[in-house]
């Protein structure tokens, strides 16, 4: 084509359109990045929420998995030892109290909660937990009565109501 522009001229045009190009391009670029994190932002939060409500959700079922399981009542035992918050001497006893009921303790039965309230006359403990059986329960009564700690072992006979997956409550009266 037939130009009527000096060639240095001519030249010198063409470098500043190819760089305006590049600019308007670069630009194009940029905004097109801004606007897709824009977009992508919300999508990203919901990910993460959905990521922290799953990790959440796991650890909740794997705690209700070792409860049902039963394979850390040691390390239970060693959290409610921690957790009570009686004198010393009163925490000696109220562990030896929960040693022994731990001891008495079959693998049909798992225990779920103990609560301990001392008195300046007897102790009580209170513990909940689920039985496999009748006969499961009724064993771990006997082998608690046993126990030359406790001076009272109570357990309701609405707790025999059901042949399985019993759901107990049993308070133990004693000098611990």
């Amino acid at each position: 084509m037939f130009s009527l522009l000096p060639e240095e001229y001519r030249k010198k045009m063409q470098k500043e359109y190819r760089i305006r190009l590049a600019v308007v391009g670069l630009l194009g670029l940029i905004a097109l990045a801004v606007i897709s994190g824009v977009f992508i932002f919300p999508t990203y939060l919901r990910i993460s929420t959905e990521n922290n409500i799953t990790s959440i959700q796991k650890q909740v079922l794997e705690n209700q998995i070792t409860l049902q399981t039963g394979q850390n009542s040691s390390e239970d035992i060693k959290s409610v030892k921690q957790n009570m918050s009686i004198a010393s001497l009163d925490q000696r006893s109220a562990i030896s109290a929960i040693s022994a009921v731990v001891q008495a303790q079959s693998k049909d039965i798992k225990l779920t909660n103990f609560s301990y309230t001392y008195n300046s006359k007897a102790s009580n403990l209170s513990i909940n937990g689920i039985a496999l059986n009748r006969q499961a329960l009724q064993s771990f009564q006997k082998n608690l009565s046993a126990q030359k700690l406790f001076t009272s072992v109570e357990l309701p006979l609405s707790d025999y109501a059901k042949d399985s997956n019993i759901s107990f409550s049993i308070n133990i009266v004693g000098a611990f």
